[in-house]
């Protein structure tokens, strides 16, 4: 489970915001999603963009409340848009060879 929001503020938002459902080995794309990247990162605040991984069934069954208040996430990376584009703006968690030069949290 994947979702995208505005870095520097890497504190989940108090609503439960779009997530993108990735079954393992899948790809993920909704409409929602389809704009072109650079575009995406024209409109952010800084050059990073945070996406976080979640396990699909815990935010399923965990309230968004406990999601957010205990930062229960499994990955947080940070992307610039230049990291992105060396990645062929392909994202793997768990992470393969090519994304360990990419920001994230935990470590």
């Amino acid at each position: 489970m994947l979702v995208i929001h505005l870095y520097p503020d890497t504190l989940l938002p108090t609503d439960k915001i779009l997530a993108l459902k990735v079954e393992p080995n899948g790809y993920g794309e909704t409409d929602s999603y389809s704009s072109k990247w650079e575009d995406r990162f024209k409109a952010l605040p800084s050059d990073t963009l945070s996406i976080f991984v979640f396990d699909a069934q815990q935010l399923d069954t965990t309230s968004w409340t406990k999601m957010r208040d205990e930062y229960k996430i499994l990955k947080r990376y940070d992307f610039s848009l230049r990291d992105l584009q060396r990645l062929d703006f392909t994202i793997t968690y768990p992470p393969d060879a090519r994304m360990l030069a990419i920001k994230s949290y935990p470590k």
